[in-house]
């Protein structure tokens, strides 16, 4: 299920500690079954070539991840689980897609979600993901 890319690094994440980590929570049990079910693959990229910031992603039946961009396995996991969920509910690549799998990811740590982080989701997207069309963004 992982293609580890790497250039000299010596900090790979385990991927059974990455399912491990998907395990503990029922939004990540529900993405690796839909990652096997489907299936995809998950791209670990450490290349030192490639730009830190750039944006994780999903094309075809692979899920690319930025390693280096992220500190811990958990960070890894909700990043898995976002980009799956782009795939897995076939949203349009709105501002509204975006903010729904920032949520979706949001409750593989937490067993609810306040307004006020709604709130700081959708104003987040609306600053670095203006480009893309709005649908309909919770009212703000």
């Amino acid at each position: 299920m992982y293609d580890i890319y790497y250039d000299n690094s010596d900090d790979l994440f385990d991927p059974d500690d990455i399912d491990s980590e998907l395990e503990k929570s029922e939004v990540g049990r529900c993405t690796m079954e839909y990652i096997e079910e489907e299936p995809l693959s998950i791209e670990m990229n450490y290349s030192l070539e490639q730009d830190k910031y750039e944006m994780e992603h999903i094309y075809g039946h692979t899920i690319t991840v930025n390693a280096p961009a992220h500190t811990n396995k958990t960070q890894i996991a909700e990043t898995i689980i976002h980009e799956t969920a782009h795939r897995q509910f076939s949203w349009d690549n709105t501002q509204e897609d975006e903010i729904n799998c920032r949520i979706y990811e949001y409750f593989h740590t937490h067993d609810s979600i306040t307004e006020e982080k709604i709130k700081s989701i959708v104003d987040f997207v609306k600053k670095y993901y203006s480009d893309l069309p709005r649908g309909d963004l919770y009212g703000y």
